[in-house]
């Protein structure tokens, strides 16, 4: 019934972090002791001996991607590539026994009577899975069931095929769920049953991945009608919902930036602000840069001076009364003394900061971006100077929802629409607003 060697395994771990201090809570939980790791073999050690008894056989475990993913990245520590088939002894008792009132070792240890001499030892725990994998193929259902379970091993134990089944192959975004509805994490993409399986590959290597497998008990969508509309609905939800493994867009609202303006003696200087996303952004003209807070722009500011000869003074990070350290560094040419004309430093600042500047509005007002799916679900943009203002949805049946959202300037949406504009625009239709029917589309208590 089984093509290949079994590998019974299980991994006790302190956590994402081999080699560290015991945590007490791990020694009341599984009665191991700072003094057992003391004497045991490390994973160096052992690699070789352990890759060959894993090599060409089926890892059996319970709830088996968590030991494999550990395994996994243990040897990719050490540049060595693992893949094994895995399966899974949890997904096995939940589909031959479905009447058990759970399914975790110790419930099929005490239903099984399984041998256990000591709970939590990696030895035991294995030797308990042998046995209930030995009971497990006296049932007939267990080839049936076997042959789906390694066909099917990249699923999440909380999901099923049906979960999977029921997600769209069309543009838009996802939502993972956890314990009691916590959102676990946010994605957007062109295909959304394609990248939700994408997290739940077999080969886990980020212990993110790992922890969104293994706490991930829901997956709902909101279907758009491209990509740009799912960059959108991605970037609010995300800071609406405060996902616990989207840290990229879950930084703080308070930002820095950068404006010039010139001195009385003509040269060019920059000063940092505080901004707050969403309000309003003023003399775009004068904005050399958005960092996400002070210290980050302290540090582009340093790294400009330095690359471009530009002064920390004149950059507004140093107050001496004489030249800048970077002056006497030889970084400076002397602005900070008068020493370099004025023009020629302007020039160089101009080019420093040429890609970080904010990008002119390339319209003359107000645009309307249209996306048009496949079905024939279509998304109207609303947006003026970087600014998203309204959107409205409609399907194939004419059927609309309008929102209005008057967000300000935010920075994940000027680079989304930024990129899109630049590299992307062939994909949607851009028309003035002046040009669309308002009555038609139903924009006037967005616009109006």
């Amino acid at each position: 019934m089984l093509p290949s060697p079994l590998a019974f395994v299980d991994v006790e771990t302190t956590g994402t972090n081999p080699q560290t201090y015991l945590p007490p809570e791990i020694t009341r939980i599984t009665g191991i002791t700072t003094t057992d790791l003391v004497t045991a073999p490390s994973f160096s050690q052992v690699r070789e001996s352990l890759r060959e008894l894993l090599d060409g056989a089926i890892l059996v475990a319970h709830n088996a991607r968590f030991d494999y993913g550990f395994l996994k990245h243990e040897f990719m520590r050490h540049e060595i590539r693992f893949s094994a088939k895995q399966l899974c002894t949890l997904r096995l008792a939940r589909s031959l026994f479905p009447s058990l009132p759970r399914h975790n070792l110790d419930t099929l240890i005490e239903h099984f009577h399984l041998p256990c001499k000591r709970r939590h030892r990696a030895l035991d725990d294995a030797t308990a899975m042998y046995h209930f994998v030995v009971k497990a193929m006296e049932n007939t259902a267990f080839p049936k069931v076997i042959k789906t379970i390694l066909k099917k091993n990249s699923i999440p134990i909380h999901l099923t095929g049906s979960d999977i089944a029921a997600l769209p192959e069309a543009p838009g975004v996802y939502l993972m769920y956890g314990e009691n509805d916590l959102p676990l994490y946010i994605g957007k993409s062109k295909n959304i049953r394609e990248r939700v399986l994408s997290h739940f590959g077999a080969d886990l290597t980020s212990s993110t991945e790992m922890k969104i497998s293994q706490q991930v008990k829901r997956v709902d969508y909101k279907e758009t009608a491209g990509e740009l509309s799912a960059l959108f609905l991605e970037s609010r939800l995300i800071k609406s919902m405060l996902p616990l493994y989207n840290r990229k867009l879950r930084q703080s609202r308070k930002m820095t930036l950068l404006k010039k303006e010139r001195n009385a003696d003509g040269y060019e200087r920059v000063t940092r602000v505080p901004f707050i996303s969403g309000d309003a952004l003023e003399e775009l003209s004068t904005i050399v840069g958005i960092c996400k807070s002070d210290r980050e722009a302290k540090e582009f500011l340093y790294a400009v001076a330095k690359d471009f000869s530009l002064c920390p003074k004149l950059l507004g990070l140093e107050k001496a009364g004489t030249s800048c350290f970077y002056h006497r560094l030889g970084y400076c040419q002397g602005a900070c003394i008068k020493k370099e004309n004025f023009l020629k430093y302007n020039m160089r600042l101009i080019t420093a900061f040429s890609s970080s500047k904010i990008t002119p509005w390339p319209f003359k007002g107000a645009v309307v971006i249209e996306e048009t799916s496949l079905s024939n679900l279509r998304e109207y943009i609303i947006a003026d100077n970087w600014c998203v203002v309204g959107s409205i949805k409609a399907d194939a049946e004419g059927h609309q929802d309008e929102a209005i959202h008057h967000e300000g300037f935010d920075v994940d949406t000027y680079k989304i629409l930024r990129g899109f504009i630049k590299y992307k625009k062939k994909e949607v239709r851009i028309l003035p607003l002046s040009d669309i029917s308002l009555a038609h589309l139903k924009l006037q208590s967005i616009v109006g």
